[in-house]
């Protein structure tokens, strides 16, 4: 064990020293597409509004351009049909997520990233269970150096998260519906915020 432990000790001390490891934390805006976004009368349709996004982000630098991030966040969105403040009602995500990145320098300053997530995500939807589904995604981000180690990331990422559950509804106590339905809640997240190269 204490062989395991001092291995782990130099491994994050020199990828400390080399600045490897980034922290950031960012927040912005996620709009809702596809089915969620729907406003239809239907079993499928998530009528969900433009809501607010929170992540906070470790990144470590494994070769030259790649590394690899672990993105853990919030995301809530209201009903479109009824404001969250009449009823209390919205949705809720919280997020764990990871994948590789790659980051193309374009000045000192200036550095484009790429990234593909992959992980969980624990839904409150309006009605019905509170699953755990598989969630995948990726997108694109700018950082910009302010001084030493300090830096502001931009970033828009495309997520989805899916999931089916039977549905049964019953009309003057007879059964109406039942069957097993497919629900998808994608987003599209956006965040700028203040990061930190240790």
């Amino acid at each position: 064990m204490k062989p395991f432990l001092l291995f782990v000790t130099m491994l994050l001390s020199s990828g400390a020293s080399a600045q490897k490891w980034s922290v950031a934390l960012s927040a912005g805006p996620a709009f809702p597409t596809g089915n969620f976004s729907k406003a239809d009368p239907d079993i499928v349709s998530g009528n969900a509004s433009t809501g607010l996004d929170i992540q906070a982000q470790t990144t470590y630098r494994v070769y030259r351009r790649w590394g690899m991030s672990v993105l853990a966040g919030y995301q809530h969105n209201g009903d479109g049909w009824v404001p969250s403040s009449s009823r209390g009602e919205y949705y809720q995500f919280w997020k764990l997520l990871a994948g590789p990145v790659y980051q193309l320098p374009l000045t000192s300053d200036w550095a484009l990233t790429a990234r593909a997530l992959a992980g969980v995500e624990r839904l409150t939807p309006l009605e019905g269970p509170r699953p755990t589904p598989f969630t995948w995604g990726g997108g694109l981000g700018a950082r910009y150096a302010l001084h030493k180690r300090w830096f502001i990331q931009a970033t828009a990422d495309y997520l989805e998260a899916d999931y089916r559950h039977q549905e049964t509804i019953y009309a003057n106590n007879a059964l109406f519906f039942s069957s097993r339905v497919h629900y998808a809640y994608n987003s599209v997240s956006t965040a700028v915020g203040l990061g930190y190269s240790l």
